[in-house]
């Protein structure tokens, strides 16, 4: 009888992939989540969720900064500001570096919302 292979923890990519926009637009305006991380190619926010371990939930979504595409990574849902800031100490160090910072869903809402011109 074969031995089952071990099970595996849900990766990071898989979370990415499978909460974008409705997640990020189901949230309310007035809770926060922290930014991770932006840029304008989709595929260096995922190679970044696979060389690091961060913990669900995270998204993505796509907005416009000055004028062009532009992918945003964010992380966990949180009622107030302050522990969103408080959470950046749960964080891998390497994502730490990076300096995340508390937002509004709010604010992502705007964002989701810009069109390229």
């Amino acid at each position: 009888m074969a031995t089952p292979p071990p099970s595996q923890p849900p990766t990071t990519t898989a979370a990415a992939e499978q909460l974008g926009t409705d997640w990020l637009q189901s949230r309310p305006g007035a809770h926060f989540t922290l930014q991770l991380l932006g840029g304008r190619s989709e595929k260096s926010l995922r190679d970044y969720l696979r060389q690091n371990h961060i913990p669900e939930p995270v998204a993505t979504f796509r907005t416009v900064f000055k004028g062009d595409d532009w992918y945003v990574l964010v992380h966990g849902d949180f009622p107030d500001s302050a522990t969103a800031r408080a959470a950046v100490a749960t964080l891998p160090p390497t994502v730490r570096k990076g300096k995340p910072w508390a937002r509004s869903f709010v604010s992502i809402h705007t964002d989701m919302q810009k069109t390229r011109p």
